[in-house]
């Protein structure tokens, strides 16, 4: 980094809060059920035969629900989730308001489902997660701030256009 250079750090306004605190509650309630044996695959958003209209909703508050999913793969998986939701979405919310910021990031998540949608019959796999939701989070912090500066990995100087 250049000298003179500064981290900012932005305050958690409301709706992120509440994405976080429904990220955390998911993951502790999965970590419960996973460990009394429950299978969690059928939460998750799945093509074909698997597929039930309730997994739109449901994939979105799980994290990895393969039997057997490593603790720390997911817990690490959660910590990242909601550093870049805090990150990125406090300062949309800041900009936007609560209502708007919330409103884009459902509409985020659905847009995610679409893009499944089109195509889960080349690529059959199972979503999970709230990466749609991240990924319109990241594109229209890129949009409207594309030469600010954002560490990836905590270490590389990179502007948003380029990521």
């Amino acid at each position: 980094m250049q000298a003179g250079s500064q981290i900012s750090v932005p305050p958690v306004s409301q709706g992120v809060l509440r994405i976080l605190v429904l990220l955390g509650s998911a993951f502790v309630l999965e970590v419960i059920a996973g460990s009394m044996g429950t299978n969690l695959s059928p939460l998750a958003l799945h093509f074909g035969q698997n597929f039930h209209p309730a997994q739109i909703l449901t994939h979105i508050f799980v994290t990895d629900p393969r039997p057997g999913a490593h603790f720390l793969g997911r817990l690490i998986s959660v910590f990242f989730e909601g550093v870049i939701i805090y990150g990125f979405g406090s300062q949309l919310e800041m900009l936007w308001g609560r209502r708007h910021f919330l409103k884009y990031f459902l509409i985020s998540l659905l847009g995610g489902v679409l893009v499944w949608a089109a195509v889960g019959s080349v690529l059959p796999v199972a979503v999970w997660g709230m990466g749609a939701g991240i990924a319109g989070m990241l594109i229209a912090y890129a949009v409207i701030w594309p030469d600010r500066q954002v560490l990836l990995f905590f270490v590389f100087p990179v502007k948003m256009k380029w990521l």
